[in-house]
Parts: structure tokens; C-alpha cells; sequence
């Protein structure tokens, strides 16, 4: 039977990345399953219906021998609040038969076993991985997360695909998309090694826990190695070749997004740039008028002359204003946004001094033209839909 000692501190730093996978509506993921990997670590691991999860612990010592594919269930609120309420120092894990036994000195406490055969699916951690850079890994999650985290029936999924020599990440919304696109010859190696189909899909549920994670590492780890393999059911993220993040892929796909990206190249001499912090000064006096309620906010109206642009706000309790912000270029319609969206874009595009609004002739979709960076040979761009005023 199973027994480690261990630093409690070692415990809980493993135990936070657990948690951000961790799915209320999954049965299967309220366990944690626990297992000796007999090389003085122990495997922290969360298997779900659709993902997993697995992370090492470093133990100072590991005493009984573990059964072959024999793995421990706990409960895995109760293990991570119990764990977080003990004392610093030396804990031990015990497994026996009447139950998981966490100890501290002289205090002990019991937890019931899970079934392993309660559909208990083994994790396949096995493909052919590409090393990744993280920081470009972070900032394709940055910038796409303004669509992904709205309550959209459109914005789903996070598409990455190859096109030419860049890599492409997409993500839509109800009104908005975000195109963001980066050159990167480890990502392109991947989507070569996948055939004809250059590119893949993962839900957005699955892209916010991979967020977290990363966010984790980049402040409790000086440095960080990260590698991607894609089998034709599964993303695999492994993290400094011990810790493993599988999510399954979706079967959307890649939105066509090439028709509005020409006609925004093509469509210059109908394009204003506005400083990005003039313009963020005057968003944040107009949103004082909404009350602080989003669902009270509005469209604003932007009306181009040739020196600038007047950004006309109402909100619903009669409230009214107008400011200016100085341009170059002129847009020839007037054009109405949705305050929410320009904020939280806006938010996102942090390297760039400039935003230029945009116009497509048709369906006139007005983009917020963001950051670029030389580093990555990459360029951000957001496209809102202009909102029709009541």
C-alpha cells in the first residue's frame, strides 16, 4: 500500500494547477486520483469525460509498493480544502484499505476511496510533440480572449490554422472577431505533420483552464518549456516535460475570415487612426454616464471630421455627452459601437499608440487594428460590427 512524505508546500503549488481543471458540471472530474510514479514522485490526476490532467509531486520519501494500475480516488474538494487548511511542514499520504489517510504529526485525517472502475478512462499522453515558444502560446490566448469570454452562441471555439508562412488564431463573437496571426516555424511543423488539414479547433471551456495554467507558471516559475502534439481526437499541452493537459478537439470549422481581412488591406484610404490613449480617456469619461451597468450601455457614435473625431453618448436616463479626439484619415460614414466592445478590445491591444478604424464596403465591419510585434512578426486585429441605434 502506498505512503509518502512530502512538503506540504509541494502539495499545495500542484494542487492549484488541479484546481483550474476541475469541471462542476463533470461528474468524473470531483475526484482526484492519485498515483506513485516510483521515481520519488507521486501523480496528481484529474480525468474527466472529455479531459485530463496530470502533474507530479516531488515526495521526500515513498515507502509500500504500489499495485500495478492500482490509482486512489479522493474526493477532490475535500482533499484540496483540507490540504489548505493544515500547518507548513511534512504531511503523509497514506493508502489502505479502509480508506486515503492524510497525516500531520499527530493529527490524521480519513477520506473514502473512489471506484477506479467508475468510469475511469487511462490518460494517453502519447504523440508527437512540438516544442512551443510560451510567450507566443500566451499572447495568441491573450488577444483572443476578448471573443472567447463573452456569452455568445458564436463565440465557441479558438481556431489555430497555418496560412503560408504564418500561423492564424481566430475567435467570433456575436458582434466582434478577433484575427491574430504570428510566425512561428514550431507551430508550422505541426500543422504540417497533420495532412491536408492544416489546422484545429478547441472550446473555449478548455482555453480558459489553459490560460490559468499558464498564468500560474509565468508567476511561480522562473522558466517554463512547453510543447503541443495534436492526435486526431486530443490537443496534448505538456508543461516542462512533466506536467500534461489533454483536451479533446472540436469538429467546427475554420471560420472564412479572408473575404473581410482583403477588403480591410485593400480598403486603406477609408481608414482613421486614433491615438489609443486619447481614445481610452474618452471612452472611460462616457462610460460615468452608464451607471456602471453594462446593460444600460448603449452605442456610441462616432462622427468623422477632418481634424478628429466627436464621439456622441446617451444613456438611458437622459444622460448626455460629447468628445473629441484628434485623428488622421476621415471615414466617411458615421458609424455606432457598442462601448463594451471598444473597451474590452482596446484593453487587449496594449503594445500599440495607435488604433485605425476601418471600414469594409458591404456589410461594413469597422476593425480596431491592434498591436504589432516585431519580435514575433505578428499583428492583432479585432472586427466589430457596427451596431443599429434604437
Amino acid at each position: 500500500m502506498l505512503k509518502a512524505q512530502l512538503e506540504k508546500s509541494h502539495l499545495v503549488e500542484k494542487l492549484s494547477l488541479v484546481k483550474y481543471v476541475l469541471d462542476k458540471k463533470d461528474e468524473l472530474t470531483k475526484y482526484i486520483w492519485i498515483e506513485s510514479n516510483n521515481r520519488n514522485k507521486v501523480d496528481l490526476k484529474i480525468l474527466g469525460m472529455d479531459i485530463t490532467f496530470s502533474t507530479e509531486v516531488f515526495c521526500s520519501s515513498i515507502e509500500g509498493v504500489q499495485e500495478k494500475d492500482e490509482i486512489i480516488g479522493v474526493n477532490a474538494k475535500k482533499f484540496l480544502e483540507l490540504i489548505s487548511k493544515l500547518l507548513p511542514g511534512e504531511l503523509i499520504l497514506e493508502n489502505k484499505d479502509e480508506g486515503f489517510f492524510v497525516k500531520q504529526k499527530r493529527k490524521k485525517y480519513k477520506l473514502p476511496k473512489a471506484s477506479p472502475s467508475y468510469g475511469l478512462v487511462t490518460p494517453n499522453f502519447q504523440g508527437n510533440f512540438f516544442s512551443l515558444f510560451p510567450e507566443q502560446v500566451k499572447s495568441l490566448l491573450s488577444y483572443t480572449a476578448p471573443s472567447l469570454d463573452q456569452e455568445s452562441q458564436f463565440s465557441e471555439c479558438l481556431y489555430l490554422g497555418a496560412s503560408g508562412e504564418q500561423v492564424e488564431a481566430c475567435a467570433t463573437a456575436t458582434n466582434s472577431m478577433t484575427h491574430y496571426r504570428f510566425h512561428s516555424p514550431e507551430f508550422l511543423e505541426l500543422f504540417e505533420s497533420l495532412g491536408d488539414k492544416k489546422y484545429f479547433c478547441i472550446h473555449k471551456k478548455y482555453i480558459k483552464s489553459l490560460r490559468q495554467i499558464l498564468s500560474y507558471y509565468a508567476k511561480e516559475c522562473s522558466s517554463l518549456t512547453m510543447a503541443l502534439a495534436v492526435t486526431p481526437k486530443q490537443a496534448i499541452f505538456r508543461f516542462n516535460m512533466q506536467d500534461f493537459f489533454a483536451v479533446p478537439l472540436d469538429s467546427n470549422k475554420f471560420p472564412s475570415v479572408k473575404e473581410v481581412l482583403d477588403s480591410l488591406n485593400n480598403n486603406k484610404e477609408n481608414q482613421v487612426g486614433l491615438n489609443k490613449k486619447d481614445l481610452e480617456s474618452a471612452l472611460y469619461r462616457l462610460e460615468v454616464l452608464s451607471l456602471d451597468r453594462w446593460e444600460e450601455i448603449g452605442p456610441v457614435k462616432f462622427e468623422f471630421t477632418p481634424d478628429g473625431a466627436e464621439l456622441f453618448y446617451s444613456s438611458t436616463d437622459g444622460s448626455q455627452a460629447i468628445e473629441f479626439v484628434e485623428s488622421n484619415g476621415v471615414v466617411q460614414d458615421t458609424l455606432y459601437l457598442n462601448l463594451q466592445d471598444i473597451d474590452r478590445y482596446l484593453a487587449t491591444f496594449s503594445e500599440s499608440d495607435q488604433i485605425f478604424l476601418n471600414q469594409v464596403e458591404g456589410t461594413k465591419p469597422v476593425s480596431l487594428i491592434g498591436d504589432e510585434n516585431v519580435e514575433f512578426d505578428s499583428e492583432a486585429l479585432a472586427v466589430l460590427m457596427p451596431v443599429v441605434p434604437e
